[in-house]
């Protein structure tokens, strides 16, 4: 069941950024070149169609998805970052063919940290949540998944999930 919104985070943080440690931002050089920043705050239009996993209907979803980013390191301006957090908040309505209308709210937070920009070991959490809330008789959904993601010095990565739940309610 957890496709939808993992996908729908996926193809936004992937349209939001140049590559997954470098936002399609200016940056905003400091004197420091060991804490450089670069922040970016945009919010754009959305539409798309998405499947309900409770009822298996196509829904189509207008609304807003909004985008910060935030990171510092000593190569900012080329996308190397010790430290950066990503924030994409993904909201609107949505209706089905048979009319069902929908409220849908997605939030995705990824936090990325390393000791030093060569770091032989990094570590990415990811925390999301969506809800799509139906506003008649039909099922809501709702997910919340915490992912950690530690790539060690030889390549390989240890993954673990503190908390996976998807449900229909309602």
């Amino acid at each position: 069941m957890r496709h939808i919104p993992t996908c729908l985070a996926l193809a936004t943080l992937l349209a939001g950024c140049d590559s997954p440690t470098q936002p399609a931002s200016a940056v905003l050089n400091s004197p420091d070149l060991l804490n450089a920043h670069v922040g970016e705050v945009v919010r754009e239009p959305i539409s798309d169609v998405i499947e309900n996993p409770c009822t298996g209907e196509l829904l189509t979803l207008t609304g807003e998805a909004l985008h910060v980013f935030n990171g510092v390191g000593p190569g900012a301006e080329s996308g190397n970052f010790t430290h950066y957090t990503d924030y994409f908040k993904i909201s609107g309505t949505a209706v089905s063919a048979s009319g069902t209308r929908y409220v849908f709210n997605e939030i995705d937070h990824f936090n990325f940290e390393s000791p030093s920009p060569e770091a032989p070991q990094v570590t990415f959490t990811q925390r999301e949540g969506a809800h799509l809330v139906s506003q008649g008789p039909e099922s809501n959904f709702i997910a919340l998944l915490i992912f950690h993601i530690t790539v060690l010095p030889d390549g390989s990565f240890i993954i673990t999930t503190d908390l996976d739940s998807g449900a229909c309610l309602g």
